[in-house]
């Protein structure tokens, strides 16, 4: 699949370094939902990854649950994997959200995260102002409406390894 999630390609990394076998075929059809997943179909057979609602939108049922982050693989309208990933924020994350605070900046997290997994990582940074489960477009909207409400927005600080958002923060701050 040729997503530009780094999750969707850490994910195709790892299963290449698994298999040394494995080959790369294209897939007809291609839809890919930012912050949701990525669906084909082979040889007329559906193909997918992403998140729970994406598995959800596709019809399947992802009933499975966890602090962490799922992904989902679906094969034939059956979800075939489940991989569980822990959300690490950068080592440097919770002394440059400090540093934010020192200055006087307000910190909030804009996440698309579910609410267990925005939590935990927000603890660990100490952010307490905490938005999940939100699409690029959604944490775009947010920055707009902030402006619009007076709010003077200085960054985008990105404090674990997600950058898929940039393109919504950047048409935010125009």
């Amino acid at each position: 699949m040729a997503s530009k999630h780094p999750i969707s390609q850490g994910l195709s990394r790892y299963l290449k370094l698994q298999n040394e076998h494995l080959e790369a075929n294209s897939l007809d059809e291609i839809r890919e939902v930012p912050a949701r997943g990525v669906a084909g179909r082979r040889d007329g057979k559906m193909i997918a990854g992403g998140n729970a609602l994406f598995m959800e939108e596709l019809g399947l049922n992802p009933n499975y649950s966890s602090e962490n982050s799922l992904y989902y693989v679906a094969y034939n309208n059956v979800i075939v994997a489940v991989y569980e990933l822990r959300d690490q924020p950068k080592h440097d994350a919770k002394d440059a959200i400090d540093a934010l605070r020192m200055q006087g900046l307000k910190v909030a997290m804009l996440t698309g995260d579910h609410e267990s997994v925005a939590q935990r990582v927000a603890d660990e940074v100490g952010i307490s102002d905490i938005y999940w489960g939100l699409s690029p477009q959604d944490k775009a909207h947010f920055i707009a409406k902030a402006r619009e409400a007076g709010e003077i927005i200085e960054m985008a600080v990105f404090i674990g390894p997600h950058v898929c958002d940039e393109s919504g923060y950047q048409n935010a701050a125009e």
